[in-house]
């Protein structure tokens, strides 16, 4: 029985991975596409997600604060997150 859960969960892992392939998210690390999926989670009708949101989302509230703020740098060089004036919070949205 462990044998096939291994099996499944090593496939599962290959979808996975293919799948973040297509997306364009191959490419980063892991905190980075941690944050990118929790701003896809988060992101409201206009695609536009908080900061705070972020940090406390269940995909990357396990990311330490300075490699939190530099994968979010990360993928804005990558344009993956667009920065959005704001006044009080800093907004993001999917590039």
């Amino acid at each position: 029985m462990e044998k096939n859960k291994l099996a499944y969960l090593t496939r599962l892992r290959t979808l996975v991975a293919e799948m973040e392939a297509d997306l364009g998210l191959g490419d980063l690390k892991e905190s980075e596409k941690k944050i990118y999926l929790a701003a896809a989670d988060c992101s409201q009708s206009d695609r536009i997600v908080e900061t705070k949101q972020l940090l406390e989302h269940r995909l990357s509230q396990d990311i330490a604060r300075p490699t939190f703020y530099r994968a979010l740098k990360n993928l804005e060089a990558e344009g993956k997150l667009v920065r959005v004036d704001a006044k009080r919070n800093v907004l993001f949205r999917l590039g």
